[in-house]
């Protein structure tokens, strides 16, 4: 029961068939039950892997079905109508990963890694497909691909406990996640961690193979692997973690250029120790997993980030109080309150000067203006909006697999950009202002489970925000905040004195940031409109 608990904490992640790439493995569609019609289907197809509610199933639910079906055509390239066209169709009705489009783990696919560079392997049992020896060489030179990109070793053991275990399997083996028979799900694997943490599975009821007559063992475990070592799915389709298979000549195979940087943004290059691969057979019997945080997001920086805290430049007061400044966007990190305009970012921190930075020197490449921006200190994460995409940055170096589409937070296909965004870690929800509405992202079920007009639901606000972020006033006590010790609110309509002088209004006029909760309502943002003419504190 322990470990089937862990594995229910794991982000999970799968490799299977799909439709182009000679699946199953001869390129046939899965074809529709006797019973099934193409709407069934398609509804089925999207609860699955768009998270179509069971309410957007039932009666005066065609615009959420073709909300859903636009989200699905765009994920895939195709013609964005919103009606099933045989393109669609014949996407829906294709072998393929039966991890959802837009995952129902968190939104940033956080990894985690290995904290030694040897990192040891067992092969729990064998495939009766082919010679074990076939077996030992294809899953050798599988961890063999990522060994020679990185600074990573490998290391066979023959008992005990390994870093990565590896076992065939078929139906239900004992984790969250049962196999579905030949020419659906091909393996999964687990991420960086104890317990399961690492594990690959493969599934026996396929027919594994060292060519092209059947499903290449090399190919998937070195996709599987991938996962094992930390890294998430990539949308380019010539990368070896792209999430669809497709035969490749295994003949001296070498990483693409994608999976060669993601594997070295977590463990560095190559050195002269690692060049050679994996190790030969031991017999030594490891009794431990060891890796940095074990299956839960990592809070650990990757090996190139740095604190996201700006240099220590201090700037006169009247310099960050120009009368025209506009804020692009703003976040809390800890003590430290962002506010960004055009390449610019202002950082204050409770009883300290103001430190004058710049986009790129925290955020290398980051393009600008940027639009909207939130925090996740606990990962240490910063998440830039610009236009239809969205960055993560860890420290400031730029996660592996970044810039993603801001579908992935289930907004309408017709957001093409973010004005503001507020995160609230206690609840797990993600508000969005776009234009005059609202969208609250709930990060548990995945979903946006309350959107309405701005003007509605916060008639503080006018109908158009520019910036929003929450205040801890725990870290912010009233005798060290911006304004007086009377008058704790930070954003003004005076909007530069947040970073300078006090605020002389009546404080009984002003309520108080809070972090509590009530009932369903979440910790008060605190809101920037238009040109930082107006602020206000709302509940949501």
């Amino acid at each position: 029961m322990e470990t089937l608990f862990r594995a229910f904490m794991l982000i999970f992640l799968s490799f299977v068939l799909v439709s182009w790439s000679a699946p199953v493995p001869d390129g046939k569609e899965i074809p529709l039950s006797e019973t099934e019609t193409e709407e069934q289907l398609a509804k089925k197809y999207l609860k699955a892997f768009y998270n179509m509610s069971s309410r957007s199933i039932g009666r005066n639910a065609n615009s959420a079905f073709t909300e859903k079906i636009k989200e699905m055509q765009k994920f895939f390239g195709l013609n964005v109508t919103g009606t099933l066209d045989n393109k669609t169709l014949a996407v829906m009705k294709s072998s393929r990963c039966g991890v959802p489009d837009v995952g129902n783990y968190n939104i940033m696919d956080t990894n985690s890694k290995w904290e030694n560079s040897v990192i040891t392997y067992r092969l729990v049992n064998y495939t009766p497909d082919l010679p074990s020896a076939e077996v030992d060489k294809a899953i050798a030179n599988a961890f063999g691909v990522w060994s020679s990109a990185s600074s990573l070793k490998f290391s066979k053991i023959d008992s005990g406990i390994a870093d990565i275990m590896i076992s065939f399997a078929s139906g239900d083996h004992q984790d969250p996640y049962p196999f579905d028979g030949p020419g659906k799900t091909l393996a999964h694997a687990y991420y960086p961690g104890s317990g399961i943490g690492g594990d690959a599975h493969f599934d026996e009821d396929e027919t594994w193979s060292t060519n092209a007559k059947a499903i290449n063992l090399f190919l998937v475990a070195a996709h599987e692997f991938g996962h094992s070592l930390g890294l998430s799915h990539s949308s380019d389709p010539s990368a070896l973690m792209y999430p669809t298979y497709h035969y490749a000549d295994t003949a001296n195979y070498k990483l693409p250029e994608d999976d060669m940087k993601g594997v070295q943004a977590l463990y560095g290059l190559p050195t002269d120790a690692t060049t050679k691969g994996t190790t030969a057979a031991s017999t030594t019997t490891v009794q431990t997993k060891t890796t940095t945080k074990g299956n839960q997001p990592s809070q650990t920086q990757t090996t190139t980030a740095t604190s996201t805290r700006a240099p220590a430049k201090t700037t006169k007061a009247n310099e960050a109080c120009r009368d025209n400044m506009s804020i692009d966007a703003a976040f809390v990190f800890g003590d430290q309150i962002y506010l960004i305009t055009n390449g610019t970012v202002w950082v204050k921190q409770p009883s300290k000067a103001v430190v004058k930075s710049s986009v790129q020197t925290l955020w290398k490449n980051m393009p600008t203006p940027i639009d909207a921006a939130y925090a996740l200190p606990a990962q240490n994460l910063v998440v830039l909006f610009k236009g239809s995409q969205y960055w993560a940055f860890q420290g400031n170096a730029l996660r592996y697999g970044f810039p993603k589409d801001i579908s992935n937070y289930r907004l309408p296909s017709s957001v093409k950009k973010i004005d503001a965004v507020a995160s609230f870690q206690e609840t797990r929800t993600i508000q969005f202002f776009v234009e005059d509405k609202y969208y609250r992202f709930n990060d548990i079920s995945y979903t946006i489970d309350r959107t309405g007009p701005i003007a509605e639901r916060y008639p503080e606000l006018g109908k158009k925000v520019d910036a929003a972020f929450q205040l801890n006033v725990a870290d912010w006590p009233l005798c060290q905040a911006f304004g007086s010790q009377e008058h704790p609110m930070i954003l003004e309509a005076d909007c530069p004195s947040c970073l300078c002088s006090p605020h002389t209004d009546d404080p009984s006029t002003t309520k108080r940031p809070s972090s509590t909760m009530q009932g369903d309502r979440e910790p008060v943002p605190l809101v920037l409109e238009s040109q930082c003419d107006k602020s206000a504190e709302v509940q949501v």
